[in-house]
Parts: structure tokens; C-alpha cells; sequence
């Protein structure tokens, strides 16, 4: 098992440990498996579990007003608010920065290469689907 020599600047000399091209390809196809299940599984939950605990605000129709510049819905929370998207979704990148640490610190060998694989792309998938699209009409009020 070849261990890494912060020396020789070649971060890829961890993984360096297959003989042929057919193994190589079999280990990156498997964590893009991990990556994409992961990623898939933890946008389902995240936004189910982002509705649940922070649900989006509702438009229901405003009281008449003689003000023709008065707003024709007001937007309310029908249901209990528990923890902002923007908490979420800062646990999520601390959670994210701590698989990248541990990584860091202590990978050695492509046996642990999972935790990387599943962590990122559980924590990506979770972050990406509570940030909010710029093409989103979320933010607009009519």
C-alpha cells in the first residue's frame, strides 16, 4: 500500500494501487454508483425534511382595500416553523466540510474512498436542493 508523501505533491499516488485499467474503471464506476445514490437519496429526504421543519409560506387572498397599491395576497406559515432553510443548510456544508476533513486527515487507502463518495454526494445533493434556484419564482410577490 503506497502512503501519501505530501512531498511529492501527487495527492492521486493514495489510490495508485490497482494493476490494470479494468480494475481502475470497476472502483470508478462503483463510487459513481455511491455518489449518484446517495446524491439522489438525500435530495428525496432534504426536501422532506426541509417541508417538514420549515415549511414555505402561503398565499391566500387579501381583505379588500380601497388602496390600489395595497397587495392582492398576503403570505402566511399554516404550519409550525422548527429550524430556518439557511440553518439547514449550513449544517448540511458543516457536515459536508467534516467528510472532507476526515478525508484529509485520515484516508490512506481506497477502502475508506466510500466515506468520501457517499458523503459527497449526499451532502452535495442535500445543499443543492435547499438552495434556492435564481431562476425561482419563490421570491417574487405580486
Amino acid at each position: 500500500m503506497p502512503s501519501f508523501d505530501i512531498l511529492s505533491l501527487n495527492p492521486l499516488s493514495i489510490l495508485q494501487t490497482h494493476t490494470s485499467d479494468e480494475e481502475a474503471l470497476n472502483l470508478r464506476n462503483k463510487h459513481v454508483f455511491i455518489l449518484s445514490l446517495t446524491g439522489t437519496i438525500a435530495r428525496l429526504a432534504t426536501g422532506l425534511m426541509a417541508d417538514y421543519l420549515a415549511p414555505p409560506l402561503v398565499a391566500i387572498p387579501a381583505p379588500p382595500s380601497d388602496d390600489p397599491h395595497a397587495p392582492t395576497h398576503l403570505f402566511v406559515r399554516k404550519r409550525k416553523y422548527r429550524i430556518s432553510r439557511s440553518m439547514f443548510a449550513a449544517i448540511c456544508a458543516i457536515c459536508l466540510a467534516g467528510v472532507f476533513g476526515w478525508c484529509a486527515g485520515y484516508l490512506r487507502s481506497e477502502r475508506g474512498l466510500w466515506v468520501l463518495s457517499a458523503g459527497t454526494g449526499g451532502l452535495y445533493g442535500a445543499l443543492f436542493t435547499l438552495s434556492v434556484s435564481p431562476h425561482s419564482d419563490a421570491g417574487k410577490q405580486n
